[in-house]
């Protein structure tokens, strides 16, 4: 049904442009070749074997033999080329009815509109086109892009830069939105449309810039390296305090054994005074491990909070922990 209604617009088309150029349309004329119909002289820029005329209404012909036999890619690009030459009501309104079985929803309303607004169409012709305008306007998607706080809000749609809160018409399927605050994106997604559809993107009303939107932890959200190193210490404190309390004892089981009185007395003295050293190093590091601990405790609990603060106090006696929560 469509390839009817093209070819009899078709139809229409060349008889208009034959029409206009004959003298009288009423007149008996001879029938003649198309080339021998006088056309008005033109410069064109690579002086064409026939004149431009002529060549898009060949090209239309060519875009309809295309059209009926189903390459609707063929028809488009002849109908396009046509229209280059000549804008004929004929070669858009059938443009028109390749884009809509196409898809392209939005530039073949265009078309429509355009041959309704056309002084050579015929009047059926142009109800025509104005009833397929209608029946595609109730397809086409719609999206707005809205902000709030629109200063320095930029929106594109599938690359092309649109207005803020303007309603974009749209062929159906998916489209890419994109949208920027002062060269930051701030929203970047695929929308996919209904026939018909009307869909509003919402841009956040506030975006943080790149340095705000993932900022350094501040001092008093990082761990020092103090409570890490009163942990060492206290750790390797353990450790030399274990060896001599190893040492110490030895000592004392060689001294307890050793027969010469002097020999043991000495072996016994040494072992009391590393006895004394083991376990002073113990002391000292449990302190600093226990120090090490509860300054680690303080950090990690006043880090997430900035009204809190904490310090630790070293004296000769032990340590302790100062602060408000």
């Amino acid at each position: 049904m469509r390839s009817r209604a093209s070819i009899a617009v078709g139809a229409l088309g060349l008889s208009l442009a034959l029409a206009t150029a004959q003298p009288a349309a009423a007149q008996s004329v001879p029938a003649q070749p198309a080339a021998a119909q006088p056309v008005p002289a033109q410069p064109v820029p690579a002086q064409p074997e026939e004149p431009v005329p002529d060549q898009a209404r060949a090209l239309f012909a060519q875009g309809l033999a295309a059209f009926d036999g189903g390459d609707l890619v063929r028809a488009e690009s002849l109908f396009r080329r046509s229209l280059e030459l000549r804008r004929s009501g004929s070669a858009a309104y059938n443009l028109a009815n390749v884009l809509e079985q196409t898809g392209r929803l939005v530039e073949a309303r265009a078309l429509f509109e355009e041959v309704g607004a056309m002084a050579e169409v015929p009047a059926p012709v142009a109800a025509q086109a104005a009833q397929s305008r209608a029946a595609l306007e109730v397809r086409i998607a719609r999206v707005t892009i809205r902000a709030a706080a629109p200063d320095g809000v930029e929106a594109r749609i599938d690359g092309v830069r649109v207005p803020l809160d303007v309603e974009q018409l749209l062929d159906p399927g998916q489209c890419f939105v994109l949208v920027q605050r002062d060269g930051v994106t701030v929203l970047e997604e695929p929308v996919r449309l209904r026939e018909g559809e009307r869909r509003t993107v919402e841009v956040p009303s506030f975006v943080a810039s790149e340095a705000e939107a993932d900022p350094p932890p501040s001092p008093s959200g990082q761990l020092g390296a103090g409570p890490w190193v009163l942990l060492g210490a206290g750790v390797a404190g353990a450790v030399v305090g274990t060896v001599l309390a190893v040492v110490a004892h030895d000592q004392r089981s060689a001294a307890m054994a050793e027969p010469a009185f002097d020999r043991a007395t000495a072996l016994n003295d040494e072992a009391s005074a590393l006895w004394i050293g083991a376990q002073a190093t113990l002391w000292a590091a449990g302190a600093l491990a226990a120090a090490g601990l509860v300054w680690l405790v303080v950090e990690l609990t006043s880090a997430g909070s900035d009204d809190a603060r904490a310090a630790l106090e070293l004296g000769p006696l032990g340590a302790s922990v100062r602060g408000a929560f």
